[in-house]
């Protein structure tokens, strides 16, 4: 299913391209997936029920979203629906987010550390992993109290392991032998 999210995510970002609007497309993108909610939803049962009339899934559709989503979105999330994919649309908004990043120079780092990191800890990772991997980095941070001190930081399929239970695990490896 991952193959037919990029695939509908691409087009669609090739004419979010086309009009300069690829960051309203994202924000109209991400707002019909939040209120859409997951694939287990009423909603959502009823926009993939090939048992409800398709002009009654899309005038659902228009309705919730004709003031809310840029008119090319509201019509991918119609093209969704009625090809029966409409609960790909999670998937579809993480790889247009996917696109959208790679082509701003933009890659997402995940800290882990013991305890939670303060603004400026953040901010000084932050320009590190910029200058490592020279583009923007969205950092997010996350606690680990089983750490117990230092930290692992997660960038472009990289880890870098500077916790303390890795320490521990190295000198007793070493130990061992």
């Amino acid at each position: 299913m991952m193959k037919q999210a990029n695939e509908y995510a691409n087009a669609l970002f090739e004419l979010a391209r086309e009009d300069g609007s690829a960051q309203e497309y994202l924000k109209g993108l991400r707002f019909a997936a939040d209120s859409l909610g997951d694939r287990n939803s009423e909603i959502m049962a009823f926009l993939s029920s090939p048992g409800i009339a398709r002009k009654e899934r899309i005038d659902v559709l228009d309705s919730a979203f004709r003031d809310a989503v840029p008119a090319n979105v509201l019509n991918f999330l119609k093209v969704l629906c009625e090809s029966g994919r409409i609960a790909e649309l999670s998937g579809c908004a993480d790889a247009f987010q996917a696109l959208l990043d790679a082509e701003e120079g933009v890659t997402e780092a995940e800290a882990v550390s013991a305890v939670r990191l303060n603004d400026d800890e953040i901010r000084k990772l932050k320009d590190v992993l910029e200058k490592r991997t020279h583009k923007t980095v969205r950092l997010v941070n996350r606690v680990d109290p089983g750490l117990l001190g230092g930290l692992t930081v997660t960038v472009e399929g990289k880890t870098i392991d500077g916790s303390i239970r890795h320490r521990i695990k190295a000198l007793k490896d070493v130990m061992e032998k």
